[in-house]
């Protein structure tokens, strides 16, 4: 079984972006929650590559033509073989990521909002992109486990936080904060759009079942968002 999202390098990089030759930030595709906080952080200003392991040819190959060099992310939860992989076709270890709230807070410094998506549900996780991605909000994927520190939060500064699929039920927020709830899949539709406004001339429609599948091409609802 192969998958079809084996090595996407994506840079909608103007020329002097290229110029510059920033590095490409190479993320393990199976890690839905770093993918999409880099893809849509990172994304629309520097080149993201996601890798499978199942076809190391075409990352090496994408890398290989790069001339800003590369960096890896990786997580703990990251198995020791992927991260290996990562390390050896960036050329140095790979930047711990562990801490999705630190890095959010490097890619959004100031965002308007902070959109809290569940770590552990890509369904809702890919509808809290697609929302923050509407208004130019930060992502957030909190796993109610681990849930952020409040301390931490409180650092960041933004008073409006939005919470996706129950998201928010597991996070504590700064004083005077206001948090927006969405439970109903069409909400979140519905404000999307209307975030977007005017006339929309392109409509994504994104299956977030994708990842489980057999054929090609797979996971490319990591995209959708973007």
């Amino acid at each position: 079984m192969r998958r079809a999202l084996l090595a996407l390098g994506l840079a909608w990089l103007s020329q002097a972006h290229l110029a510059v030759a920033v590095p490409l930030r190479l993320v393990p595709v199976d890690d839905a929650a770093l993918a999409s906080v880099v893809l849509l952080g990172a994304g629309p200003t520097a080149p993201v590559l996601l890798v499978d392991p199942q076809d190391q040819s075409a990352a090496a190959r994408t890398i290989a033509t790069w001339p800003g060099g590369s960096e890896c992310l990786a997580r703990a939860g990251t198995p020791p073989a992927v991260r290996e992989l990562l390390a050896r076709l960036a050329g140095a270890a790979c930047v711990p990521a562990d801490d999705l709230l630190a890095l959010a807070r490097r890619l959004w410094p100031a965002p308007p909002a902070v959109v809290l998506a569940p770590a552990g549900d890509y369904a809702w996780l890919l509808r809290g992109a697609a929302l923050a991605a509407a208004q130019g909000a930060a992502l957030l994927p909190v796993d109610a486990a681990h849930p952020p520190a409040a301390a931490a939060l409180a650092e960041w500064h933004v008073a409006q936080w939005i919470g996706v699929g129950g998201a928010a039920r597991a996070v504590t927020l700064p004083a005077g904060a206001t948090l927006q709830r969405f439970k109903d899949p069409a909400r979140v539709v519905a404000e999307s759009v209307a975030k977007l406004g005017g006339d929309l001339t392109t409509v994504v429609i994104a299956n977030p079942a994708d990842r489980r599948g057999r054929f090609s091409p797979t996971s490319l609802s990591l995209l959708a968002p973007l």
